[in-house]
């Protein structure tokens, strides 16, 4: 834009007072000189390949921001209650990032326990007996481990010590666990027989949680707020890319899963997500120890 100039010579001449406008002839409307009427040129292809390059350009764009994905690991054990509490965020964010937010889990080193948080909505026992450590627990995680995802042994593991309120520091409750959620229970125990263990540490914090979003690494413990989360996600670049199911398939998907973890996931009341599975014959509830639960019809 040009600048405004306060130089007298440079304002714009006066306009001139004319009568050829009133004397001379004037053109009719209707009377267009043959001779200046032109065709519109056809520029099709031109303004064709003129909106490719633009495209072209646009994608091309140097200005563009680099989007991002996130990592997500979080350490954990089956007594960890506020990790327990955690559960419905941490599906509410993937079902809200999608596959852009990778969540995995792994173990916690063995650790006194001394703590029972009662600050979240998940279902447990009140008052339980706690166990002096992790250790064994610790041991058949550890070796639960080489044979895949360990995603459905902690939670089954969970279950049984805060809801059910099995002492999972028992050979025999690990091997029971390991056996339902198909685990091999005889290479289990081998790799369990082999593994050289430290004395249990006093964890002041759990779980850990260990997040690389776009390049930028996150440390933190303890309680997990979907908003603070959500904030950094998009802070970091990383896109949100929703996962367009229905509450009966992300039943299907996590079973067994918590009416809370339903609710906060698909961010609604837990009244209304009771009444909606509970009017469908696709999913059943499920008693464990008292609290609901919800699997496939």
């Amino acid at each position: 834009m040009t600048p405004i100039s306060d130089d007298p010579s440079q304002e714009p001449p006066e306009e001139e007072d004319s009568d050829d406008g009133a004397d001379g002839d004037v053109q009719s409307e209707d009377e267009v000189d043959p001779e200046e009427t032109h065709e519109q040129p056809d520029c099709s292809e031109e303004d064709g390949e003129s909106s490719d390059e633009s495209e072209s350009d646009d994608e091309d764009d140097p200005d563009e921001p680099e989007l991002n994905e996130a990592d997500l690991i979080i350490r954990t054990d089956p007594w960890d209650t506020t990790g327990w509490g955690n559960e419905p965020e941490i599906k509410r964010l993937k079902r809200t990032f999608g596959d852009n937010l990778t969540v995995e889990y792994d173990v916690l080193p063995p650790r006194t326990v001394e703590t029972w948080d009662e600050s979240h909505e998940m279902p447990q026992r009140t008052n339980p007996e706690l166990p002096a450590d992790t250790r064994a627990s610790h041991r058949a995680l550890v070796a639960a481990r080489e044979q895949g995802d360990l995603r459905d042994f902690m939670r089954q593991l969970r279950m049984a010590a805060l809801v059910e309120g099995r002492d999972v520091e028992r050979n025999a409750v690990l091997v029971d666990v390991a056996d339902a959620v198909g685990l091999d229970v005889d290479q289990l125990e081998e790799d369990i027989a082999a593994i050289d263990q430290d004395e249990p540490i006093v964890v002041e914090s759990a779980p850990r949680m260990q997040a690389m979003i776009g390049n930028v690494p996150h440390d933190w413990s303890g309680r997990l707020e979907f908003e603070r989360v959500h904030a950094r996600m998009h802070g970091e670049l990383v896109p949100e890319d929703p996962v367009r199911d229905s509450p009966r398939v992300f039943v299907a998907e996590h079973e067994p899963v918590t009416t809370a973890e339903v609710a906060e996931a698909f961010d609604q009341d837990t009244a209304s997500v009771t009444s909606d599975l509970a009017s469908t014959s696709e999913v059943k509830r499920q008693n464990v120890a008292g609290a609901a639960f919800w699997v496939s019809g």
